[in-house]
This record gives C-alpha cells, sequence and structure tokens, in this order.
C-alpha cells in the first residue's frame, strides 16, 4: 500500500491558493489600492436618514468575523492622506439617471448614507496564528519559556473569509431595505422601493 504524501498535496494547494489570490489582486480596477479582501455590493438606492446607521451597523458586523482587524469603506485610511481634492466625489447629472459622480472615493456612503454609487468595503484580516516557526511563548504551569506547538490546518483563510463577508454585507443591506420599506410581505416592499425610486427620481 502506497503512503500518501500529505507534504505534497499540500504544497500544491497552497500554490493553487496562491495563484488564484495573485489573479484576483492582479484583476482589480486600475487606481484601486491594494487590497487583501474586498466585498463589493452593487445598485445601491439613495439613502436618507433612515439609511444612516448603514455605516455604523455594517462596520460592527464585519468587525465581528474573527481575524478581521480592519474596515474600510471607499478610499478608507488613505483619504487621511490626500488634500480634498483628490478625495472627495465630484456630482454631475446625467438625463435619464439623475445625479452621478465622477469617481466613488467614498465608497458609495456619504454622512453615514449611501448615495446610490456602488458600496466597496474593503477588510484587513490577520494572519493564521499557528506557524511554521513558532513564536516564544510560556508554558502554563511551569511558567518557563517554550516555542508554541507547531501545527497548520490550512494556509490561507482569506478566500472563506470574503464568503462570510459577502453574507455579512448581505445581511446589513437586507436590514436596513426592510426597516426603510417594510418587512411584511416582499410585494409590498418592492412597491414602496418602487415608489420611492419615482419620487427622488422627481426630486
Amino acid at each position: 500500500m502506497t503512503t500518501p504524501d500529505f507534504a505534497a498535496a499540500f504544497a500544491d494547494t497552497r500554490a493553487f491558493v496562491e495563484r488564484g489570490i495573485a489573479d484576483l489582486c492582479a484583476r482589480r480596477p486600475e487606481g484601486t489600492p491594494e487590497r487583501l479582501m474586498e466585498s463589493m455590493a452593487y445598485s445601491l438606492t439613495a439613502g436618507g436618514k433612515r439609511l444612516r446607521p448603514v455605516l455604523t451597523v455594517q462596520a460592527a458586523a464585519l468587525f465581528g468575523i474573527p481575524a478581521v482587524k480592519g474596515v474600510e469603506f471607499g478610499l478608507g485610511f488613505e483619504a487621511a492622506c490626500r488634500p480634498g481634492s483628490q478625495v472627495h466625489d465630484p456630482i454631475g447629472y446625467e438625463e435619464g439617471i439623475g445625479f452621478t459622480r465622477a469617481s466613488n472615493n467614498a465608497g458609495g456612503l456619504e454622512g453615514g448614507m449611501t448615495n446610490g454609487q456602488p458600496l466597496v468595503i474593503a477588510l484587513a484580516m490577520k494572519p493564521i496564528p499557528t506557524l511554521r516557526s513558532p513564536l516564544r511563548t510560556v508554558d502554563l504551569v511551569t511558567h518557563e519559556p517554550r516555542e508554541a506547538s507547531r501545527e497548520r490546518s490550512d494556509v490561507c483563510a482569506v478566500p472563506a473569509c470574503g464568503v462570510v463577508a459577502e453574507a455579512e454585507v448581505a445581511l446589513v443591506l437586507a436590514d436596513a431595505y426592510c426597516r426603510r420599506f417594510g418587512d411584511a410581505n416582499m410585494d409590498d416592499l418592492m412597491h414602496a422601493l418602487d415608489a420611492y425610486r419615482r419620487r427622488i427620481a422627481g426630486a
């Protein structure tokens, strides 16, 4: 009976995942800051004061994902390093569309409200804590210094975190729509949404 070569299998899997991540990073939109992982939800309705908590609720939900250490909307922290002329999104108007923006540095949120642009959220995720080259630690009983245990269950959790993040974004947006347009019946919600869109289109 041939013994499986687990080391080679893990190496192949790691290489496959790393190639996939590299490919995704290479295909990000031109000019977009590098991100480890980015979730996007398109075609949001322009907001109002009842959608105002979206920014806070969304950030709190994403911070609730284990290993997430940072959340950015649009330019995020990069906005603090640019002058205002390179941060704020110019406003325009197009017949048949209405008010538009030439860029989306705000990431679809202004003043905590959705503005009709794509919602762009980037997360920073910490590395998996178990290492092949273990860090120093202390024995819980003897208090003597020692090395942390060597173990590895997987090599990269970013793809899995992406799935969780997209679900979190969808849940928060669905909740915001239900609070704004009602949650008793889907047909009623869609009618209320259509009426809202017609009203703001005529504003």
